[in-house]
């Protein structure tokens, strides 16, 4: 009988011990007029594959720049 993992996302490996969910990250970028239709469009594709987003900044100096920041968990 093996031993119940320490919280969610834990795997067991094929030494016997568990480990905590990986992550990858990356962001996308968008600016101009149509930045959020651009981020809503790209972020709708990569939730596809997977990735979620966890957070987005908007800077409107010097025009709208928006960037959206995804992860997703690494399969072991």
């Amino acid at each position: 009988m093996s031993t119940p993992p320490p919280g969610p996302g834990w795997w067991l490996a094929s030494d016997g011990k568990w480990y905590p969910q990986q992550w990858e990250y990356t962001f996308r970028t968008a600016s101009g007029s149509n930045a959020l239709n651009d981020l809503l469009t790209k972020g709708d594709e990569l939730g596809q594959w997977g990735w979620e987003m966890v957070n987005y900044t908007i800077d409107e100096r010097g025009g709208l720049t928006m960037q959206a920041f995804l992860k997703r968990p690494i399969t072991p």
